[in-house]
């Protein structure tokens, strides 16, 4: 049995998984184990809200490639190291990392998560450009989730590059059109991380858009985030007289939340979350059919694959009257199908799993 220690953010102990990263990473080691590797896992350390946690925090990071180290030192039979990397402000403790598992000989996968890559070189100092190009040589193979970054990544010096996007478990189910058994009315939804960069409150602007050209619809809202934030997306609800077209739901994993998605027509996006990659939220839309209206952040445009519907602008106009002008003109069944293929032929365990277990092949 081969040994692979997989460092990275994996959520603390005995609590529930924070956000895409964390779920992404626990996929990838449960392929992994699946297919008979070892995972030694190596947490990323989280911060808490008192001053003294997040003093804590940062010595803790500070100290990972030290931990990394006394972790090879502790288990000799490791063959292969994992490091599921954020660059940017953590670039130089990622490097320290590559190095030590170049200097004990073991194969190094680098992953780059969630997008920004370009961005972060292009835009960053001489020091990060040095660092950052120097781990990106190092490490035996690259993984990343966008393929955009592919020709950077190129022109670095990679050694080897793989693409490997988010993905669903298991085969895309084509739609059947038929359940949408109240066709007058447009049901709407968003699911996941209630959060400012997530725009949640914009999607009510959607809504109240809708609302006043008298479009019958009805929008849920599923997750959970800062008590703050929740605070204020009720009372935009309540300000724009939403109370009986919007709902809040818990978050939902699993059946619960295909259930819950499985008759929506529209998934809104208009994320601004600088660090916006490969959304679990949109690719598990798509799969359900469901068609996606989002922001040109991260990789959704090359996820989609569709510039109708990629906003480039925040425009609560152009955002309703796409939903209508798709809704009206019968072209939603279309978009739909087109969503599940797109998501059948590049974004399935089947097809990604592959990409990943080639990486580890001696």
């Amino acid at each position: 049995m081969t040994n692979v220690l997989f460092y990275g953010p994996l959520g603390k102990e005995n609590s529930k998984v924070v956000g895409g990263g964390e779920s992404g990473n626990l996929k990838t080691i449960s392929v992994l184990e699946k297919a008979g590797f070892n995972i030694i896992r190596l947490r990323k350390p989280y911060p808490s809200k008192s001053f003294l946690s997040k003093i804590k925090h940062l010595a803790h990071l500070s100290l990972m490639p030290l931990l990394l180290l006394l972790k090879l030192l502790k288990n000799k039979d490791i063959e292969i190291v994992h490091i599921s990397g954020f660059y940017k402000q953590l670039i130089l403790k990622e490097l320290l990392c590559i190095y030590i598992v170049n200097l004990f000989g073991k194969k190094c996968i680098y992953e780059l998560r969630a997008g920004g890559v370009k961005k972060a070189y292009t835009e960053g100092s001489f020091l990060y450009k040095l660092f950052f190009k120097k781990a990106v040589k190092s490490a035996d193979t690259i993984l990343v989730q966008g393929e955009r970054y592919v020709e950077l990544l190129n022109e670095l010096g990679a050694k080897k590059i793989v693409h490997y996007p988010n993905y669903i478990m298991g085969d895309v189910t084509p739609r059947d059109i038929n359940i949408l058994e109240n066709k007058n009315l447009i049901k709407i939804v968003y699911f996941g991380r209630m959060s400012p960069t997530k725009n949640v409150l914009f999607t009510i602007d959607i809504c109240s858009e809708l609302k006043s050209k008298q479009i019958p619809f009805k929008l849920e809202l599923i997750g959970e985030g800062n008590s703050e934030y929740i605070e204020q997306i009720k009372e935009k609800i309540e300000s724009e007289n939403l109370s009986d077209y919007i709902k809040l739901s818990p978050p939902a994993f699993g059946s619960k939340l295909v259930e819950k998605l499985k008759n929506k027509h529209f998934f809104i996006f208009p994320t601004q979350e600088p660090r916006e990659g490969h959304s679990n939220a949109l690719t598990e839309a798509m799969s359900l059919g469901i068609v996606p209206l989002c922001s040109d952040f991260g990789f959704n445009r090359e996820i989609i694959n569709s510039n109708k519907l990629i906003n480039i602008e925040f425009n609560k106009r152009a955002y309703s009257d796409l939903i209508i002008e798709i809704w009206e003109n019968n072209l939603w069944p279309t978009f739909s199908g087109d969503m599940q293929k797109t998501v059948a032929t590049k974004f399935t365990s089947a097809i990604v799993q592959s990409k990943l277990l080639s990486v580890y092949e001696k």
